[in-house]
């Protein structure tokens, strides 16, 4: 080959390997600091709310696609896994269950090219917004509060109370909403974003990771979702994961049975139940034929 077209191919490598470097491989975390949360303080909040603390956690899987690895995690390469939407239920013994998450609607789902909508999944998640007592949703996006969309159709009032209280100041730190359950709020990532850490009454303790760890490689490898997520599409502030992703790391240090539920992975067998339990007798007679009907109607989209 001729001088000149050597170096036509390196200006054209140069021009497509960087720019896909810097997107999807750079991992570089810079000097991650930690927050000021310790699995002290989130125990002792846990316990600062008089109660009994949730006795079991499931999980409902509404839709799921395939998504190239190193959008969720750089440098994972470009093969495919399955990328899901959850929401889980905090059943309390004797008192209304917490909502973590709310699952996607249909016409959300198509948007993002889910290959995959599961809407009895979806009709469940909504019937356990109408018993709770509070919902957390981990971001501020459609993936996690398609289901109070869907409950604004049906309970307005309700949806709206339940989307006011998670609304609170995020400045104060982590605060506990029930017996067991404190949200961390983390605005420097994103506004609207949080992570959840639950200490189950047999004593195991769990942090919902949301977007901050799609997959276990996130908080295993230290890995933050690539640059093309970050900063084009979801737009988080890349340092301040990587902050983050090192709190949740030093956590896992000072509690290692601690479980991290990853935000877009099938739950590990930790203890975490799939499929949430039937909605209450009276909710069942009319309710959750509307709420499965709505799920995939136009006027839900």
């Amino acid at each position: 080959m001729t001088p000149r077209l050597n170096v036509s191919l390196l200006v054209i490598a140069m021009l497509i390997g960087l720019p896909f470097y810097w997107l999807m491989i750079d991992n570089r975390p810079g000097n991650p600091e930690a927050r000021p949360v310790t699995i002290v303080q989130l125990r002792t909040l846990a316990a600062s709310i008089p109660g009994e603390p949730p006795s079991r956690i499931a999980f409902e899987a509404v839709a799921w696609k395939q998504r190239v690895r190193a959008l969720s995690a750089a440098g994972r390469g470009l093969r495919p896994d399955r990328y899901y939407i959850f929401a889980y239920r905090l059943e309390r013994p004797g008192k209304p269950p917490i909502v973590i998450d709310t699952g996607i609607t249909r016409k959300r789902a198509d948007d993002l090219e889910f290959g995959w909508y599961d809407q009895q999944a979806q009709a469940r998640v909504v019937s356990a917004l109408l018993d709770a007592s509070n919902v957390v949703t981990l971001g501020p996006g459609g993936n996690h509060t398609g289901g109070l969309r869907l409950l604004s159709h049906i309970a307005p009032e309700q949806a709206h109370a339940l989307a006011s209280a998670t609304r609170k100041n995020a400045s104060s730190g982590p605060y506990a909403i029930a017996p067991g359950v404190v949200v961390i709020p983390t605005p420097d990532r994103l506004r609207g974003t949080t992570l959840v850490y639950v200490r189950r009454a047999d004593g195991a303790e769990f942090v919902f990771a949301g977007d901050l760890s799609p997959t276990r490689w996130n908080i295993d490898e230290m890995r933050a979702p690539a640059r093309l997520a970050t900063r084009f599409s979801i737009r988080e502030d890349r340092q301040a994961v990587f902050d983050w992703l090192h709190t949740v790391r030093l956590l896992k240090a000072q509690a290692p049975p601690l479980t991290i539920v990853s935000g877009n992975r099938i739950p590990a067998d930790r203890g975490l139940r799939h499929g949430f339990a039937k909605a209450r007798a009276r909710k069942q007679a009319g309710g959750n034929h509307a709420i499965s009907a709505l799920s995939g109607s136009p006027k839900a989209r």
